[in-house]
């Protein structure tokens, strides 16, 4: 091969290092960043369209796992080298922890209690830190296939619902789905105490959020029955579901969590019973934000509903 220096190499001036070398520095790292954040995209793009063709189980949970890689990634470049970056590899859970080093305010708990829903075909949990396997549906030195091929509808919820979730927390996802009309019905949800470290405190915001947000569902249900009529007394949120909810507008895996906080001896009557505060409450409860994001989706949902069912109403009265 000929090499002709006129031709190959070209006669450039040394960069100012305060300035133009800076500004080329910046200029690689803004599309290391932005080619992380187109593969991301477009992973999800694969991802959604591999579940409206029912692409088989392991493959959907590996495109879902590797979605959560690269924007965990993504998120520690902000405050870390590629190198470093690299050392982690496809293990989230290094991720996650290298990135509470710089942030211990992230927490990634309720990241893990969306992934702890799938399950193998044993139905055992699953090893985050392997899903590379997944794509194959075996494991380097396993005879048993890790997943049966079908997704099922659970499956896909929660992968949508993972999906959703803005820096990995269900409080910015409530965030970001309240709008002007359920915001008239429950009034603006303070996300900033569902973040809260104190406990007692996050409870006591939402348990009675939970419970205005179910009666406010029930309302926009025709011919539901949600107070005792005679008294006017309110039924529990046990009750307004066991009377009204015969076809399933609150799913099972969120009624199963209502009624661990609601039963008779729940969280909640401990909780707002004095007599009964020697009894220890403790836990993370994870599931409370969770169930606030289900059911503001649920009543997000209603309210579409009523308002269409008004105009068709209105039109037949024209």
């Amino acid at each position: 091969m000929n090499i002709n220096n006129e031709k190959v190499f070209k006669n450039v001036d040394i960069p100012d290092m305060d300035t133009d070398l800076n500004n080329i520095a910046n200029e690689y790292w803004n599309n290391i960043l932005n080619n992380y954040t187109k593969i991301a995209n477009d992973s999800k793009k694969i991802l959604e369209i591999s579940l409206k063709k029912d692409i088989c189980k392991p493959l959907v949970i590996y495109y879902l796992f590797f979605i959560i890689e690269i924007s965990l990634k993504l998120y520690l470049l902000k405050f870390s080298t590629i190198e470093e970056v690299d050392k982690y590899a496809h293990n989230i859970t290094r991720l996650t922890q290298k990135i509470n080093e710089n942030e211990k305010d992230l927490n990634f708990q309720e990241l893990y209690f969306m992934l702890k829903k799938f399950k193998n075909s044993k139905k055992q949990n699953i090893n985050f830190d392997k899903y590379y396997d997944f794509k194959y549906n075996r494991g380097s030195k396993e005879k048993n296939l890790i997943f049966e091929q079908e997704v099922s509808k659970e499956d896909k919820m929660t992968i949508m619902e993972v999906l959703k979730m803005d820096r990995f927390t269900f409080a910015q996802c409530i965030k970001s789905e309240q709008n002007e009309d359920t915001v008239k019905l429950i009034g603006e949800i303070d996300t900033e105490m569902l973040n809260r470290r104190d406990l007692i405190e996050r409870l006591y915001y939402a348990l009675p959020l939970v419970e205005r947000m179910i009666l406010e569902i029930f309302k926009l249900v025709p011919e539901s029955d949600i107070e005792y009529y005679q008294q006017g007394i309110m039924r529990t949120p046990i009750e307004i579901i066991e009377n009204n909810n015969e076809n399933k507008i609150i799913p099972d895996r969120i009624v199963n969590i209502i009624e661990k906080y609601f039963k008779a001896d729940g969280i909640r009557n401990k909780l707002f019973h004095v007599e009964e505060l020697n009894t220890v409450i403790e836990g993370y409860f994870t599931d409370i934000t969770y169930l606030i994001m289900e059911l503001l989706q649920i009543l997000k949902s209603r309210i579409k509903l009523y308002k269409e069912f008004e105009i068709k109403e209105i039109e037949k009265i024209e």
